[in-house]
């Protein structure tokens, strides 16, 4: 694995990074502002779902489930 990536669990219990904010974008994702940098990121309507879902209470198995029970073909 390199530097930078980190191994998650399906039960870990997943936290949002407190001080990012979401902004979202109507039908288009969003966008995670981090106050501390300045720094965004977009996100398409899949990874805002995603972070809507982690709400420091489910787990990586949880959210998944969550987030792909709102599509058709999954």
């Amino acid at each position: 694995m390199g530097e930078n990536q980190v191994t998650i669990e399906w039960d870990n219990i997943l936290e949002r990074v407190p001080r990012f904010v979401l902004r979202e974008e109507a039908g288009e994702g969003g966008i995670l502002y981090d106050p501390d940098t300045g720094g965004i990121r977009l996100l398409n309507t899949s990874a805002t779902a995603f972070w809507k879902a982690v709400d420091g209470e489910a787990s990586l198995t949880q959210v998944v489930r969550n987030v792909t029970g709102g599509y058709d073909e999954v």
